[in-house]
């Protein structure tokens, strides 16, 4: 499983950095000698450690709003997360109009954000035009 491998690779890098800052060895072969660093040479997430569940969700029917069910799978997930993961038919989680309601939730987040950016541009922009020639502005204060 792809997770189970990203998982694991990244907890090996992980000790091999504690590993690595914790000992000092004239020799870097030395290192891979500490028993940190053989057990996360070892490590392998394996799928009873991590089980892994397909869920029946609800699914796109169009080729654009993978990205919106995914944030959307996420934010309930994380609100409430499965207490009993035998059960995997989650069809009927949330109705798809959800999706709809989330589309207009990020566009308006992302227009929102635009706003305020570009506001503070043209901010910045006039006020360096107020103060140019002047030794303050060139000092940046």
């Amino acid at each position: 499983n792809l997770l189970r491998d990203y998982l694991t690779e990244a907890y090996k890098e992980k000790l091999r950095q504690k590993v690595d800052a914790d000992v000092s060895v004239p020799e870097k072969g030395k290192i891979a000698e500490d028993r940190e660093t053989a057990v996360a040479d070892n490590l392998r997430i394996s799928a009873r450690l991590i089980p892994c569940r397909n869920v029946k969700a609800p699914q796109q029917d169009n080729n654009c709003d993978c990205g919106v069910y995914l944030l959307h799978y996420a934010e309930l997930f994380s609100k409430t997360p499965f207490k009993d993961v035998s059960d995997v038919d989650r069809q009927d989680w949330f109705p798809k109009r959800d999706i709809a309601e989330k589309r207009r939730q990020l566009r308006d987040y992302i227009n929102n954000l635009h706003i305020r950016q570009d506001k503070e541009k043209k901010k910045r922009i006039a006020g360096r035009r107020h103060c140019t020639g002047t030794s303050l502005c060139r000092r940046g204060k």
